[in-house]
């Protein structure tokens, strides 16, 4: 698991193993390391992707990746903050729809904003109001 920091083929084939992976990286991403940590979100962030999200479809697992990116989201680290809006985007959660909102108006790091707002435009939201498309109900 020491190859989650190595680059994209590392992350791409960990996200590729899904429920088999998750707890290890979800501990890796509990550590202290700050590149490992952020690596780890991209795993989890990955996970969710078309390709591998039938791997994670378990309300267990994806509530634990749905957690993480929501920690994620609110960390100190801008690119942390920015993976975990990039991951929360692809949950397609309303629940999260008011932490990317609030991330798109007034998160301090310019490329967060940026993606929370490119979050909510692809959760088919206007960035000046609530109303989510009908895919998300």
């Amino acid at each position: 698991m020491g190859a989650v920091a190595t680059g994209s083929m590392a992350t791409s084939t960990l996200a590729g193993f899904g429920d088999a992976a998750l707890d290890r990286v979800l501990e890796v991403f509990n550590s202290g390391e700050h590149i490992a940590r952020h690596s780890a979100c991209g795993v989890l962030s990955e996970m969710l992707d078309a390709k591998n999200a039938p791997k994670v479809s378990n309300p267990v697992s994806r509530q634990k990746i749905k957690d993480a990116l929501i920690r994620a989201a609110g960390d100190q680290s801008g690119l942390m903050r920015l993976g975990g809006v990039e991951g929360l985007a692809k949950l397609k959660d309303p629940d999260v729809i008011p932490l990317i909102r609030n991330l798109s108006m007034n998160d301090p790091f310019k490329p967060v904003r940026d993606a929370a707002n490119e979050a909510l435009k692809k959760l088919g939201l206007n960035t000046h109001f609530s109303e989510p498309s009908s895919g998300l109900r």
